[in-house]
């Protein structure tokens, strides 16, 4: 209550919804006299203003805490993609390592049949060009005959050819 012309900057601090401690420091700033933590009507009524013009900052606060709390929404929002980024990425490291893995085994796989293909058309290509001498050798060698076994002709080897 005012008294003798005196207001509690309790009074102030409930009208203006401040802290009293920032109600004090604000009254000392601008140089307005304290005494028994009560300031005069005057005093009272400027400080009262200079409060209130202050809800215009609040709002401006109230705006930039909404931003804040959006950003850090957002920010949570990029670090699980972040982290799914990661997890995508070890996951696709691992494919690749398994692949590469299945292409090493598929490599030697084709040298082994490439070899062996190799050897294989080595083995042709000498019988394609000692033909007459393995024929010569094989006619000489061994001698067949045409036997009758019931009904049907079986081909019968004497002397084969050793392998």
């Amino acid at each position: 209550m005012i008294a003798n012309g005196q207001v509690p900057l309790q009074q102030i601090s409930e009208i203006t919804n401040r802290k009293l401690s920032f109600v004090r420091f604000l009254a000392r700033n601008v140089d307005i006299e304290i005494i028994d933590e009560k300031v005069s009507i005057e005093s009272a009524l400027k400080l009262t203003k200079m409060l209130c013009i202050k809800t215009a900052d609040a709002e401006e606060i109230h705006e930039l805490r909404e931003e804040n709390k959006k950003l850090a929404h957002d920010k949570q929002a990029h670090e699980l993609a972040v982290e799914f980024l990661k997890s995508e990425r070890k996951a696709l490291k691992e494919k690749v390592e398994i692949l590469e893995h299945h292409l090493r085994q598929s490599e030697g796989r084709t040298d082994r049949f490439e070899a062996s293909l190799l050897k294989m058309a080595e083995s042709v290509s000498h019988l394609a060009n000692n033909r007459d001498v393995l024929m010569g050798q094989m006619l000489q060698q061994s001698s067949w005959h045409i036997k009758q076994i019931g009904q049907k002709e079986v081909l019968v080897l004497s002397k084969p050819v050793n392998h």
